[in-house]
């Protein structure tokens, strides 16, 4: 039998520190997250655990031991970041964490406390980046969404068009070791004729501050990282037909502000109707402990 801990991040300093700020810089007003333990675990380690990943605990195994605060408009399309902790029984502990400034530590803290309650190891963790539906963003970053491109503009794909693909290294800055330099390859599908950037956000593509490129290298194999990235969905004219299209845009700068600033930047292109976010996932970080 599993016991589910409950509790909250907020910015109410009664319950302080349980502040989580997202990737875009903004503290969530009040949400509530809750996670599964077995049954070896007790309330004590439940705590740790909580502490560490910078969570209000106010409930375990069915039993209120703090007091519950009350919630301000969760909004259940958000989902936070979370580090998955595998273990060598088969078990899987998933824990929401508050920041992503120091994910290595964070994460070594909660495998000690896993570790310590029966001694069965960790085998894997991995990194889920958090993740803002297009109605979170709508108002913030407001999305243009008033002038439909061209067909040029369109992503090819259909008929017997050739679908090209823009595939630039990027110097990327990552939230694992917060802001180290990591080689990724992106993969944007564009409507050029070549492999050059797609005509709609070339204005975000071409901006180091967003997208910052690099000597085309790579690692051979599968990269364990993959980049934070906005879902920008767009109008487009296709031979008269308005249709709405959706395209990724990786963002490298690992800054709030700068993935805000970003953010801001494609939601003003102006056949943006609607902007997602997805924040950094990475397969494993065990080794990095």
């Amino acid at each position: 039998m599993r016991k589910t801990l409950v509790g909250v991040f907020t910015n109410d300093p009664l319950f302080a520190p349980a502040a989580y700020i997202d990737d875009l810089g903004y503290d969530a007003l009040r949400f509530p997250v809750k996670f599964n333990l077995p049954d070896t675990f007790d309330q004590g380690s439940a705590e740790l655990i909580a502490n560490n990943a910078g969570l209000y605990p106010y409930r375990f195994a069915g039993t209120n031991f703090n007091t519950k605060p009350k919630l301000i408009c969760p909004d259940k399309d958000f989902v936070p970041r979370k580090l998955i902790f595998y273990r060598n029984n088969g078990n899987i502990i998933s824990v929401p964490i508050a920041n992503r400034n120091d994910i290595i530590a964070i994460a070594t803290q909660i495998r000690t406390v896993i570790e310590g309650v029966d001694s069965i190891p960790v085998v894997c963790i991995k990194l889920v980046g958090e993740k803002h539906q297009p109605s979170i963003l709508y108002d913030r970053l407001k999305p243009a969404g008033k002038v439909v491109t061209a067909t040029a503009a369109l992503p090819r794909g259909s008929g017997t068009a050739i679908q090209h693909v823009y595939a630039p290294t990027l110097d990327y800055r990552s939230d694992v070791n917060f802001g180290a330099s990591a080689l990724i390859q992106a993969r944007i599908n564009t409507d050029k004729a070549d492999d050059s950037e797609p005509t709609v956000t070339s204005s975000i593509l071409t901006d180091p501050s967003c997208f910052a490129i690099t000597d085309p290298r790579n690692c051979p194999g599968r990269n364990p990282r993959r980049s934070r990235r906005f879902i920008a969905y767009m109008a487009g004219d296709d031979g008269g037909t308005v249709k709405q299209f959706q395209t990724n845009v990786p963002i490298t700068n690992h800054l709030s502000v700068g993935i805000d600033t970003c953010g801001r930047n494609i939601a003003a292109l102006p056949p943006t109707e609607c902007l997602g976010y997805e924040g950094e996932d990475h397969e494993n970080l065990l080794p990095l402990l």
